[in-house]
């Protein structure tokens, strides 16, 4: 486990979710257009991929014990959260 604190706590890893929160903010916001444009199925794609980008962003917490580095992740998680917002909001505004 020790090899997983590493690595949590690098530079590397944060520029990995931050380039990841932007590929989640895009599959969102392919999941709302698609919503916008009358496809029905695309609620329930959306809440499964939700669901799934939810386990993947909470994976790394799984791969440790150690609760200094648990809780940094959890603060990652919430600035990564706050990242895809900033996406979405940004690619909106640039849509208008």
């Amino acid at each position: 486990m020790t090899a997983w604190n590493e690595l949590f706590q690098t530079d590397e890893f944060r520029a990995y979710r931050r380039k990841q929160a932007e590929e989640i903010a895009g599959i969102i916001q392919s999941s709302v257009v698609q919503m916008t444009s009358g496809n029905e199925r695309a609620a329930a794609e959306l809440k499964g991929q939700l669901s799934i980008i939810s386990r993947m962003l909470r994976l790394p917490e799984s791969l440790t014990g150690d609760e200094k580095v648990r809780s940094n992740l959890e603060a990652q998680l919430q600035e990564d959260v706050a990242n895809i917002t900033r996406f979405l909001i940004r690619e909106s505004l640039a849509g208008e």
